[in-house]
């Protein structure tokens, strides 16, 4: 596996991926609860503040999309047959 030179040393490109996805599902969690409590819609996030949330770059965050966006589509294409 090829190591990346982000979060912890020796962190392979799959362990970066789940930190990234887990530290995700936190935001999103984080900000549901919140914007809940405070009666009012979930605000949006931009990619650099996702980035820095959960420690990865820009560019990491959007590989990351682009696996949800083709798990997402697969997904669709698989219930609709």
């Amino acid at each position: 596996m090829t190591t990346i030179s982000t979060g912890s040393p020796g962190e392979t490109v799959i362990e970066r991926e789940r930190r990234v996805d887990a530290m995700l599902r936190e935001m999103v969690v984080e900000e549901a609860l919140v914007s809940f409590a405070e009666g009012r819609p979930p605000r949006s996030f931009g990619l650099t503040e996702i980035a820095d949330f959960v420690g990865a770059g820009p560019a990491s965050i959007m590989r990351v999309e682009a696996v949800w966006s083709r798990s997402a589509t697969s997904a669709d294409a698989t219930r609709r047959r």
